[in-house]
């Protein structure tokens, strides 16, 4: 029976094709149908695979169109994907009879009759092609999304989308890994399930910090380290407590005691976890220098790699995430504005939805903007705008806050129940109660 061929591809049988003959190419499920079809029958090799049919192309374009002589479904899909740029006709509903197979067939009809497969059959749509009056319409209002907790910064972006990836990049020092912290809390507290992973900071560190975040000025410890005399501040033992009840089956953070644990692939499977199987739709890349890219050997072209994964896992599976990325060196010490600036490639400015600079301003430049720092929005896709958010910030809760507005916000731990407060009282005395112990 025939012989392999096209690049061990497809299975054919070359004398037997004509592709001046109106009836097409007739792709089949297997050897045993392409001999029983005989002329101008096909079928993707043993050794073949669906992704390698492209290279196949121009041999394919000599016939008029393809059909395929199978009731199998799945196969209908496999080539309606995969043979591009020509017309892809299926049987009519009935056409086999019942039968699982051409061969099947042909065992209980006369050759003759196997055109009749043929008549009826249905065009295919295009794999790659819509028709525009048969789309949906995207109702702006039903799009997930999470806010930021920064009104200014949400009326520029609308929120950040489902399905989408934001970059965040700024010199060091200058606050994205402490604003995208406190945004991860905001989400949380909107409802959502959030997946971190933190390259640098070990896991108590990186809690410690979202915990003074989380509770606030009004739950802090503040006390004076005694070999520099630098103020410190933590989460009140209670506050903690608390907060731990409150983001207990919310809040995920990747491991990075393993020694794989920096490498894409397990970055992107743990993501994939928490998402099918905690339900986590806000992930955290901080930062894309601390992650070990495979593939590609130039560092920059990796870095792009990596962002293109993110950015089909967040289109994939309908979440949103963040990745920090720093910028050029070749910026030495101006404001990064442009998402040109971003170190790698120049892809990743291009591949996010979103794209944001955080700057920490000097004194003279916080006096005229009002502003400690300035978060520069250097592109939303979805609405097109561009501009730049004030912000204050509080050192000893490490929250961003609009000006005028202050720190103290409330997250749901408090709001969890009825609080009461807890005052020592001391030696003063018991309401109610007298020297002999009787009301």
């Amino acid at each position: 029976m025939g012989r392999l061929c096209f690049n061990d591809v497809l299975l054919c049988e070359p004398r037997m094709i004509d592709p001046s003959m109106s009836t097409g190419l007739w792709w089949c499920q297997s050897p045993e149908d392409v001999q029983a079809v005989g002329v101008n029958a096909v079928c993707l090799s043993v050794t073949g695979r669906w992704e390698d049919v492209k290279n196949c192309g121009d041999w394919l374009s000599q016939f008029p169109f393809v059909f395929v002589a199978s009731p199998d479904r799945e196969l209908v899909e496999q080539v309606r994907r995969h043979v591009r740029g020509l017309p892809v006709l299926s049987p009519r509903e009935g056409a086999f009879g019942g039968y699982p197979s051409i061969t099947a067939f042909l065992e209980a009809h006369l050759p003759s009759e196997i055109n009749g497969i043929l008549y009826g059959a249905v065009m295919e749509p295009s794999y790659g092609l819509l028709e525009l009056a048969r789309v949906s319409v995207l109702d702006e209002r039903e799009v997930p999304r999470t806010l930021s907790g920064l009104p200014v910064l949400d009326k520029l972006t609308g929120g950040f989308r489902s399905g989408e990836l934001s970059v965040w990049t700024g010199k060091r020092g200058e606050g994205k890994s402490t604003l995208l912290s406190q945004i991860l809390l905001e989400a949380i507290d909107q409802g959502h399930k959030v997946c971190a992973y933190s390259g640098e900071l070990p896991a108590g560190q990186f809690k410690a910090w979202a915990l003074v975040q989380a509770v606030g000025p009004g739950h802090l410890d503040l006390f004076q380290d005694p070999e520099v005399g630098e103020q410190i501040s933590c989460a009140q033992p209670m506050a903690a407590r608390r907060v731990d009840e409150w983001w207990a089956g919310r809040y995920y953070l990747n491991d990075i005691r393993d020694g794989s644990a920096h490498d894409e692939d397990r970055i992107l499977d743990e993501f994939t976890y928490a998402n099918r199987v905690l339900g986590c739709d806000v992930f955290l890349v901080d930062n894309i220098m601390t992650t070990r890219l495979s593939g590609d050997r130039d560092f920059y072209r990796a870095q792009s790699m990596f962002t293109q994964r993110l950015t089909r896992f967040a289109k994939a599976q309908g979440v949103h995430v963040h990745l920090v990325a720093h910028p050029r060196k070749t910026q030495q010490g101006k404001p990064v504005t442009d998402g040109d600036d971003i170190s790698g490639s120049g892809d990743i400015a291009n591949l996010a939805d979103n794209v944001f600079s955080v700057r920490r301003l000097s004194d003279e430049e916080a006096e005229n903007e009002g502003c400690s720092s300035l978060v520069y929005v250097m592109k939303v896709r979805n609405r097109g705008k561009r501009g730049k958010v004030g912000l204050e910030f509080d050192s000893d809760s490490c929250r961003f806050y609009p000006p005028g507005k202050g720190p103290s916000k409330a997250y749901g731990w408090e709001r969890m129940g009825e609080q009461t407060t807890l005052v020592d009282l001391g030696d003063a005395p018991v309401p109610f109660e007298e020297s002999g112990g009787n009301v």
